[in-house]
């Protein structure tokens, strides 16, 4: 091909396309798919609803923010590093954390887990009334009282109650009732 473009075009015509290539673009490179090192939460109620922040790189352009097979709700992106999610409702267990942007999907990785936790059950209290300046000991019997994320209290009816020892097993809970207060 080249003795026919000489041919042709003559020896400056040859030089011409002999520097084409070397005018050309370089090849295009890959943008790196996203990198999920931080979440702000690691655990929430199935119902979903808490606010994650996600730390990262390559975190834009973002398509959709996933948990397991759920879609985040309400993704909003601080930075390339950060974005802010609401976790969206999924059945109790663990799931990946996943960014899907315009280049890729994060690879599940254990900064990325997130824990759905099953609502608290209470089966059994130890007792049924207390005296109304508090102090009254009550043991709380029942499934899921471990998981919660937050210390557990008692909020109905009648005065939240603090937890003394939280926790006597997996399904028990002792908790200390504070003193009644009329004041609304």
């Amino acid at each position: 091909m080249l003795a026919i473009t000489r041919f042709r075009f003559g020896l400056v015509g040859a030089l011409l396309l002999a520097a084409v290539p070397a005018l050309a673009p370089p090849p295009a490179v890959a943008a790196p798919a996203p990198t999920v090192t931080r979440l702000s939460v690691h655990a929430g109620p199935t119902a979903g609803g808490v606010r994650v922040t996600i730390t990262g790189r390559h975190l834009t352009p973002v398509r959709s923010v996933r948990f397991g097979s759920a879609r985040a709700t309400h993704v909003v992106v601080r930075s390339a590093r950060k974005l802010v999610v609401t976790a969206p409702r999924h059945a109790a267990g663990l799931v990946d954390v996943r960014v899907v942007s315009a280049h890729g999907r994060s690879s599940a990785r254990p900064a990325d887990r997130f824990r759905y936790l099953a609502p608290p059950v209470v089966t059994r209290l130890s007792v049924s009334s207390g005296s109304v300046a508090g102090g009254s000991r009550v043991t709380v019997t029942g499934r899921n009282l471990s998981t919660s994320a937050r210390s557990p209290s008692v909020t109905r009816p009648g005065p939240r109650c603090r937890c003394t020892h939280p926790r006597l097993s997996p399904s028990r809970h002792l908790l200390t009732r504070r003193a009644w207060s009329t004041s609304a």
